[in-house]
C-alpha cells in the first residue's frame, strides 16, 4: 500500500540549538546534546507526518529561534543534528542536492526562548 504524500509541512520543535563551530566542550557533552536534539526532532517530525511521506524534491527551511543572532557559518553548524534527523526521517541523505535543498534563517527574540521552526515545501 502506497503511503499518502504531502506537499507542505510546517511545525516548531522546542530545541535549543547552539553553534557547534566555536564550542570548546568535551566530546561527550557535544554528543549528548546532538542525541537530545535528534530525539526531539524525530518525535516532533513523526507526530507531524502522521504516517505520510513528503513529496520530493523539496526545500527544507530551518529557522532558529533564540536570544541572539548567529553569523551564517555558526547558524548552519547549529542545525547539523536537526538536519541529519530530518533527512533520515525523509529517507534521504542530507547531501542529496537533487532531492532536497536546505535553507537557514533565524529569528532573534532578545530573551531566553529557544526553538526550531521547520517548513518543508515540495517543489
Amino acid at each position: 500500500m502506497k503511503r499518502q504524500t504531502i506537499r507542505k509541512l510546517d511545525f516548531c520543535a522546542p530545541i535549543k540549538t547552539v553553534s557547534e563551530a566555536n564550542t570548546r566542550e568535551h566530546w561527550a557533552i557535544k554528543y549528548g546534546r546532538k542525541k537530545i536534539q535528534q530525539q526531539e526532532m524525530d518525535a516532533v517530525l513523526h507526530n507531524n507526518l502522521l504516517g505520510r511521506q513528503v513529496e520530493m524534491p523539496c526545500v527544507v527551511k530551518l529557522t532558529r529561534i533564540g536570544s541572539k543572532a548567529l553569523d551564517q557559518d555558526n547558524l548552519a553548524s547549529s542545525f547539523k543534528a536537526c538536519q541529519d534527523s530530518i533527512a533520515r526521517k525523509l529517507g534521504i541523505d542530507d547531501g542529496d542536492t537533487a532531492r532536497v535543498s536546505w535553507v537557514y534563517d533565524q529569528m532573534p527574540v532578545g530573551f531566553r526562548e529557544y526553538g526550531v521552526k521547520v517548513s518543508i515545501v515540495s517543489v
